[in-house]
């Protein structure tokens, strides 16, 4: 019976640790995933938001028109214009508005997200900015020379109208382009539906996603399912040690190795984000630094975690080792049928006095 106890501890201590190490990292998982307010605050912070239309822009680089020319991107009239007509305020409502029906839907509480992301009225005022500030700088052109060939004429850059061609009518042109062509804000209205896999008619929602929100609510109870497994196990642990006191000072121990490991690890995580994040590169340079700052965000979220837990892990350990060293006394051990056997001295009240002594011998007088 000896035996078989010494071969379960040692199997249950290595999984006791196991289960510490799953348990901090699934905290750490679910403390930033589960909770749209983090996700959305993170997102906020990394200043993403003002840099999401430079991004789009560098992206797409033009629009191809529909009656002919194309609509350059990266022309600074363009670009100003889309930056005062996609704010970082839209977008930031937008972005929480898809957050919660993502969430909703995660949870359980819609079958499929909801959200509508509707585009149509920056698309347009994004086109009338365009208009505005192009007809400003076309007005008062001259006519170009006799010649000239209409086809090449590009209104952003022109020093001179060709002759037949208004500033009105180029401006109209460039507006149709933007609002009819190709490249940018195809697709103003997005709902679900609308998120399909490149092999597929069906929503992402509807296919590959399908099973996410049953997965999603697994791992929002899970870390109560590793917490009841690990309290589980370091019971077990007491149980098969010789003594209560031998058994907290192993779970003790184990937790207080595990716990300053954790803390060890989230500070050597936080040094290789430090060194790797700036090593990232992405095809959009204007949207690598906030990539970065988001990255970066997260990690210290999940570090965070980390240090919390890994404290945790050593003041209960210490606590439990001092608790055994002080509260329990190896007075009793497991024998190997699993009995008691009783290894103090013999009671004080079976043992003779000290200070009594054996009846003296009375003499008789001889006669």
């Amino acid at each position: 019976m000896h035996f078989v106890r010494k071969a379960a501890l040692v199997v249950v201590l290595p999984l006791f640790s196991l289960l510490l190490f799953g348990l901090a990292a699934d905290i750490g998982f679910v403390r930033v995933v589960t909770h749209p307010e983090k996700i959305k605050q993170i997102l906020n912070d990394s200043g993403v938001y003002s840099s999401v239309v430079s991004g789009l822009l560098d992206q797409a680089k033009t629009i191809s028109g529909d009656n002919g020319g194309d609509v350059q991107l990266n022309n600074s009239l363009v670009r100003t214009a889309a930056s005062e007509s996609i704010t970082p305020a839209f977008l930031k409502q937008n972005s929480e508005t898809f957050i919660d029906s993502i969430y909703r839907w995660l949870d359980g509480k819609s079958a499929s997200p909801d959200f509508l992301i509707d585009l149509t009225s920056v698309k347009t005022q994004f086109a009338d900015s365009v208009a505005a500030n192009l007809q400003q700088q076309l007005s008062g052109l001259p006519i170009c020379p006799a010649g000239t060939n209409v086809q090449s004429f590009d209104a952003f850059n022109a020093t001179c109208l060709p002759r037949g061609v208004t500033a009105a009518q180029a401006v109209a042109n460039v507006k149709s382009n933007i609002l009819n062509g190709k490249g940018f804000l195809d697709n103003p209205t997005i709902t679900a539906k609308d998120l399909k896999s490149s092999d597929s008619n069906q929503s992402i929602f509807n296919d590959s996603l399908k099973d996410a929100p049953k997965a999603y609510q697994k791992a929002k109870s899970s870390p109560v399912v590793l917490a009841i497994l690990t309290l589980l196990i370091a019971a077990t642990i007491i149980f098969l040690s010789p003594t209560k006191r031998s058994g907290f000072k192993r779970v003790g121990i184990t937790l207080l190795i595990i716990g300053v490991f954790m803390v060890i690890f989230a500070w050597g995580l936080n040094q290789a984000t430090a060194k790797v994040l700036p090593k990232l590169k992405l095809n959009n340079v204007v949207l690598q630094e906030k990539v970065k700052v988001l990255a970066r965000d997260i990690v210290q979220e999940v570090d965070n975690t980390y240090y919390i837990v890994g404290t945790a892990y050593a003041v209960i350990g210490v606590a439990s080792v001092a608790g055994a060293m002080f509260l329990f006394k190896d007075g009793r051990s497991k024998s190997d049928d699993g009995q008691g056997s009783e290894t103090s001295e013999t009671p004080a009240a079976n043992k003779p006095s000290p200070s009594s002594k054996p009846p003296s011998k009375r003499r008789i007088p001889i006669q």
